[in-house]
């Protein structure tokens, strides 16, 4: 994904969601965490680009995961409770948000197309989580509820 000409990012985030809950989303700080700190070989020689999605509107969102080979891009949608979601607060939110991140790093060696790759899914696991907690984005009672 490319947010500008000049920069291409590794670990791209997106969201699909509610309008009125945009403001608790945070996945842009969240990208750009990762890729000032994170380099995607680190972890694999053959995913080039992780792609995560953010679902959370209130009719329930469908989850999806795929590794496309052809082009190194491994593609992660998961969805967050919705009510929630939007019962929490900022701090909260951002906390689902970085949970629900991490819980899909865990669900990589399940994704379609993955059971042959080399993915060190553990190291980016610990790596991203240490992020997060430097950034105060992961306390110590989880609050996320995923939905399958």
């Amino acid at each position: 994904m490319i947010d500008n000409v000049n920069q291409f990012y590794e670990f791209p985030i997106s969201a699909i969601v509610w309008h009125e809950l945009t403001p608790k989303l945070k996945f842009w700080e969240m990208k750009h965490l990762l890729c000032d700190h994170l380099k995607i070989k680190d972890y694999s020689n053959e995913v080039k680009e992780y792609f995560f999605v953010f679902i959370v509107f209130s009719l329930g969102g469908k989850t999806n995961h795929f590794f496309n080979k052809k082009k190194g891009v491994l593609w992660h949608g998961l969805a967050l409770d919705y009510a929630k979601f939007e019962a929490a607060n900022l701090e909260e939110a951002l906390q689902m948000q970085a949970e629900l991140y991490l819980q899909g790093i865990k669900d990589i060696p399940k994704i379609r197309g993955m059971k042959k790759v080399a993915f060190d899914w553990e190291r980016f696991y610990a790596d991203a989580k240490n992020l997060f907690e430097k950034q105060g984005w992961i306390k110590n009672t989880p609050k996320t509820q995923i939905l399958s």
